[in-house]
């Protein structure tokens, strides 16, 4: 699955450098001594119809003894960086918690698709043509929808704020 690189680097790294240094000690070469193997099972985690996954299941057990047996949750998650898991969409928040757009002045109602780049007012008759599936609901300020989210306002419905 797609993840962060701390998702990455920090959390399964760990797991898989335990898992290949007890497969490295237990490579058979010894005389009488058995290879050991492990059974691996990774788990995403997806919420809904997020199309970016929150975190992963991680699950491991040694066939030949008891030193590797465990399940771990790993979020899917990098510092700095805001994730939408509906969307994929992601920006730097510098460290901070993420951001509520609909608590920001000025927010207003919006509509956009996952495969596309344009945001509608709602009552745009491009945004009721979109799937259930791709479409996304959204209240934030105009300047979030373009600034952060990078997304174009559509030329039919001009979801400009007042003062634009």
């Amino acid at each position: 699955m797609t993840g962060t690189r701390f998702f990455n680097i920090d959390a399964n790294l760990e797991y898989e450098n335990i898992i290949a240094d007890h497969l490295e000690e237990y490579n058979g070469d010894k005389e009488g001594e058995e290879m050991h193997q492990v059974l691996i099972r990774v788990t995403p985690d997806f919420y809904q119809e997020n199309l970016v996954a929150h975190g992963e299941i991680y699950e491991a057990d040694c066939m030949q003894c008891d030193d590797i047996d465990f399940a771990v949750y790993m979020f899917n998650k990098q510092p700095g960086v805001t994730i939408d898991y509906r969307t994929g969409k992601n920006w730097a928040n510098d460290g901070e918690e993420p951001i509520d757009p609909s608590t920001l002045p000025n927010a207003t109602e919006y509509v956009y698709s996952r495969d596309s780049d344009t945001f509608h007012l709602p009552t745009c008759r491009y945004a009721k043509n979109i799937s259930d599936e791709n479409r996304v609901e959204i209240k934030a300020p105009y300047e979030w929808m373009v600034d952060t989210l990078n997304l174009v306002p559509c030329g039919t419905c001009k979801p400009y704020p007042a003062n634009f």
